[in-house]
């Protein structure tokens, strides 16, 4: 790799391989080098690394991965709390209700959706078509396996 590339009084230039080099980057300098397409990963990855503008870019980018992963770990957290809340409700004896059961109904289908055992609208449409014509033993099948046994043809059916 050449040197840092500069132009007039120290101006930095990007370049197609130095974009393809932080758009690769997920955490490993020299993978990223490597699927950049550099001839000598380890060596070049280095002297990028020492380029500032490069080096803000990848830790952009780095502060945005970890951005995003907490935002998903507080989904996943959010999510089990309300499922955990839900199942106190859908366990709850009927002296705590008044003997009406709606809200331990209404947390335990919460529940289902949530966790992906309830398909509503057009899913649910797509799903009875499907079970059309079906025997009891391949809709075992599915229930147990989450796809349709091996068609004639020999083909594995698929669950959309």
């Amino acid at each position: 790799m050449a040197s840092h590339k500069r132009t007039g009084k120290n101006k930095f230039k990007w370049t197609e391989m130095r974009m393809a080099y932080v758009l690769a980057w997920k955490g490993d300098d020299v993978q990223a080098a490597r699927d950049a397409g550099f001839s000598d990963p380890a060596r070049d990855s280095f002297r990028l690394m020492q380029i500032p503008e490069i080096a803000k870019a990848i830790e952009e980018k780095r502060k945005q991965m970890v951005e995003v992963s907490a935002r998903k770990i507080a989904t996943k957290a959010s999510k089990i709390d309300v499922t955990e809340r839900a199942l106190k409700l859908a366990d709850m004896l009927p002296k705590e209700t008044n003997s009406n059961i709606t809200g331990q109904v209404a947390a335990l289908r919460l529940v289902a959706e949530m966790q992906g055992f309830m398909v509503k609208g057009q899913e649910h449409d797509q799903f009875r078509k499907q079970l059309e014509g079906k025997s009891e033993a391949e809709k075992e099948f599915f229930v147990e396996h989450g796809y349709w046994p091996k068609s004639e043809s020999g083909g594995q059916g698929s669950v959309n």
